[in-house]
């Protein structure tokens, strides 16, 4: 994924898979900085322009990846802007939350 969003840096496709793929990796991969670089471009670019949903996926794996990066209260702030919305991210957001509470 790297070599992709290196050779095609504004390719939106290549920058979600590899935001949400890092965003998703264990801390210790230090990977996150990348999930926050390409999902605030997904959100820049993009916002709703997809839905509601597609924006919350985006901002939750953004979470994720706030919070592996030792952005704690970015993490916070999204989950709770989440937590109360009517999506489908609402749940686990509110999960997210508490875990970081802890």
């Amino acid at each position: 994924m790297d070599r992709a969003v290196k050779q095609w840096p504004f390719n939106l496709g290549a920058r979600l898979q590899r935001g949400i793929s890092c965003a998703n990796m264990p801390a210790f991969l230090r990977r996150a900085h990348y999930a926050v670089e390409d999902l605030e471009m997904v959100r820049q670019k993009i916002g709703e322009k997809f839905g509601k949903e597609f924006l919350a996926l985006v901002e939750f794996n953004l979470a994720q990846a706030y919070s592996r990066n030792k952005q704690k209260e970015e993490a916070r702030l999204l989950w709770q802007k989440l937590a109360i919305s009517e999506t489908g991210w609402a749940q686990k957001s509110r999960l997210s939350l508490e875990a970081l509470s802890k």
